[in-house]
């Protein structure tokens, strides 16, 4: 077999291997003996793959002395899911979770995928290493999933919306989530007494279908030659452009979102942030993880001093956990508090596409890099928010 073979059937053993543990992770249970006899079978068939390639054999994923598989399968765990209004279930990624951790991860020895590399490639230009990175580029134009992924955790890296708590649910395409409005009345019973009444949870569904963001971005051939940070300054440029754009559709989407509790406090002065967080313990809230605000209220909360001596202030101390974000889509006056790690998320198509058109313009020997995704937020939660500033558009 070729090395292109050889990777090929590799990312497809990768991808089954994904496809067992999400069913096993989904229903919260162990692998079945066919599920394990499986999963061998197809771990021994990677490490002879690898043998054959003279890259280093993988450990066995089902075998009981390793603590911790080391193969080149990266494995994710499995805290946060979210439910189909069928009941099927779907992987959610915290914050601190990397889409990319499902897919073929490079052994020692082998070349780890370089954006730079690839539009070096792609206009016909040797990487600085003469590594022109085939095995990754095949014979499309488009970047591989498992690169695609990587691209997206670096979008998810820079979002203010991400940093909160806001959770990433992966989607094929657009579809509906359950979400929660309102809970049931619970009453304390005395026997013999007829005190219980009726009360009926109030559940939604939510549609998942996010907006197309793109960019183009111009690459002259000298820069391509020159440049030995290009791979860098590509994943900045990108990373940096599209999660902007992102916190600002999200933004929108928490201003305007009718069922989120408004208040009137003001959040540049910590006394205004206290009496919201009051509301919100009145409303059988809890003491809010993260708080999104504009640069000015959180300058000007951060240079509060006493009216006595002037010493700084700084944050009460029941806020001291309080994770205090902030960004240019708000307003002065405008904030957001509450749990985002369960009332708001991002669903994310697995459609990221990057692609080189050569010679855009032929004139000025200029080729453009071509970025598009589809991305975008949900209130999940309407009551795990607070918003001061009201419901209106920047």
């Amino acid at each position: 077999m070729t090395r292109k073979e050889i990777d090929l059937e590799l990312k497809k053993i990768a991808a089954r291997i994904s496809t067992i543990e999400l069913s096993a992770l989904s229903e919260s249970r162990d692998f079945t003996e066919s599920e394990s006899a499986e999963i061998g079978t197809l771990c021994d068939r990677s490490n002879t793959l690898m043998a054959e390639a003279g890259l280093p054999a993988s450990r066995r994923l089902t075998d009981p002395q390793e603590p911790e598989p080391q193969n080149h399968f990266r494995r994710h765990s499995a805290s946060a899911w979210a439910v189909l209004p069928d009941g099927e279930t779907i992987k959610a990624f915290l914050p601190n979770e990397k889409l990319a951790d499902q897919h073929y991860a490079p052994q020692r020895g082998e070349a780890e995928f370089s954006i730079g590399g690839w539009v070096r490639a792609g206009m016909g230009i040797s990487s600085p290493r003469g590594q022109v990175l085939e095995r990754e580029l095949g014979t499309g134009a488009l970047v591989p999933i498992g690169i695609v992924n990587r691209i997206i955790d670096l979008i998810r890296a820079r979002s203010v919306v991400v940093k909160s708590g806001a959770t990433t649910i992966p989607i094929p395409g657009p579809m509906d989530i359950c979400r929660i409005i309102s809970d049931c009345t619970v009453y304390t019973h005395s026997e013999g007494a007829t005190d219980v009444s009726e009360s009926v949870p109030v559940f939604d569904s939510v549609r998942l279908d996010p907006p197309s963001l793109g960019a183009l971005v111009p690459l002259s051939m000298e820069l391509a030659e020159d440049s030995g940070n290009l791979d860098r300054v590509l994943e900045v440029a990108i990373g940096g452009a599209f999660s902007s754009k992102l916190d600002e559709n999200c933004i929108d989407i928490l201003r305007l979102d009718a069922g989120i509790t408004d208040g009137s406090a003001d959040p540049a002065l910590w006394d205004g942030i206290l009496t919201a967080v009051s509301a919100m313990l009145s409303l059988n809230m809890d003491l809010p993880p993260a708080l999104i605000g504009s640069p000015a209220d959180f300058v000007s909360r951060a240079t509060e001093k006493a009216s006595t001596g002037g010493a700084w202030l700084g944050r009460p101390s029941i806020l001291m956990d309080v994770n205090e974000l902030e960004t240019t889509s708000f307003s002065t006056g405008q904030a957001v508090l509450g749990n985002f790690e369960t009332g708001f998320c991002l669903a994310c198509r697995r459609d990221l596409k990057l692609e080189l058109i050569r010679f855009q313009k032929p004139t000025a020997l200029s080729h453009v890099l071509v970025c598009t995704m589809r991305i975008g937020g949900v209130v999940l939660q309407p009551g795990a928010l607070y918003r001061l500033g009201g419901c209106e558009s920047s």
